[in-house]
């Protein structure tokens, strides 16, 4: 397999763990959980999940998701609009 072949590769299989997440995400917060998505290498030195769940070498750990029951308020999330954070056809810079 060559380098860009190999590379594309990498990108799908990122992309389907990243959605995969995403969908975890949203069933914890029906479910009125908390959760967040993390790497891995941010909470603790590259290897230590891997060797925690007894990961074998080809297996690929994209992310790591912490769940629980939150603290004090949690109700509806609110976000900017999406015209706000959208650029159509060129970059515009949103905070200006």
């Amino acid at each position: 397999m060559g380098l860009r072949a190999k590379r594309r590769r990498e990108q799908e299989l990122w992309a389907t763990a990243y959605t995969a997440a995403q969908n975890v995400l949203l069933a914890a917060r029906a479910f009125g959980l908390g959760a967040v998505l993390t790497v891995p290498m941010v909470l603790a030195p590259p290897g230590t999940y891997e060797k925690i769940l007894g990961l074998p070498p080809h297996v690929l750990l994209a992310a790591v998701i912490p769940v629980g029951y939150p603290l004090g308020h949690f109700g509806p999330v609110s976000r900017p609009s999406a015209e706000s954070l959208i650029s159509w056809d060129r970059y515009r810079d949103v905070a200006a």
